[in-house]
């Protein structure tokens, strides 16, 4: 395998952390999460489309709402 970046690395921790949180429970898991987006949903990145693209991947770019 190849080596991890450190970015990635750290994301995933985090993530093993919070899941433990929640007993390892995806549903429980979800619901935490559900939570948080209605709690910060106002931070989220939204895709927003390019008008004369013709609607591929690379039209998309995220922006803050």
């Amino acid at each position: 395998m190849k080596n991890e970046d450190e970015g990635i690395r750290s994301v995933r921790e985090v993530r093993e952390k919070i899941s433990a949180e929640f007993g390892n429970d995806p549903d429980r898991l979800v619901e935490h999460y559900l939570l948080q987006q209605a709690q910060y949903g106002d931070r989220l990145l939204q895709p927003v489309v390019a008008q004369h693209g013709d609607g591929g991947a690379a039209d998309d770019v995220s922006r803050r709402r």
